[in-house]
């Protein structure tokens, strides 16, 4: 064997060892890219259900509060309509009684007179609203109280009763708000027919 045929059998070993090795390199790289690449897949998965798990989190809360503020709104409508049809009754009201001034002569007097009951004899201070100050002769005369005219309240009807430390309030703000309960289960059961 020749020098020649000596290098010519190096390099053919040598060439199938390069080739086993790079073989064996390349084996080893597509079974390393293979366990990445579960490795990535088996993260992504756990990633993705936890975002999946968060997001319908999210969506329940979101719809949750929608619907919330939805109920909100609508019992502040109800609220809001509601009073709007107190105030109405009342404004109707208050209407009706200054259009039959004898009416609402005889509610004032009666007032008077169930408010005189309680105090102790003498002078009672009565005050009317503005536009029904000149009521006072006729309301005095009628209930024959001893009654004195006291400055106008900011009250829009009725009266409000003094004598000493003790007040009687009989304007009609007053006597709707004792009946305010009763005109919001009237509407609420109309409401409901």
């Amino acid at each position: 064997m020749g020098l020649q045929e000596i290098v010519n059998e190096i390099r053919k070993d040598s060439s199938a060892e390069s080739e086993n090795v790079i073989r064996q390199a390349e084996a080893e790289a597509e079974k390393i890219r293979s366990e990445k690449k579960t490795q990535l897949e088996v993260r992504y998965k756990a990633l993705r259900e936890a975002a999946d798990v968060e997001f319908k989190r999210l969506r329940q809360k979101l719809m949750a509060k929608a619907e919330l503020d939805a109920q909100r709104e609508v019992q502040q409508c109800e609220s809001d309509m509601i009073e709007k049809l107190i105030t109405d009754i009342q404004k109707s009201i208050l209407e009706t009684l200054r259009k039959d001034r004898g009416r609402y002569v005889r509610y004032l007097v009666r007032a008077v007179k169930d408010s005189v009951s309680f105090f102790e004899g003498g002078k009672s201070g009565i005050s009317f609203s503005r536009e029904d100050e000149g009521l006072f002769e006729s309301v005095k005369n009628e209930s024959g109280a001893k009654l004195e005219l006291l400055p106008a309240s900011r009250i829009s009807a009725g009266a409000v009763l003094i004598s000493g430390n003790t007040y009687i309030d009989h304007s009609l703000e007053t006597v709707f708000e004792k009946m305010r309960q009763d005109f919001v289960r009237i509407i609420v059961e109309e409401k409901g027919k």
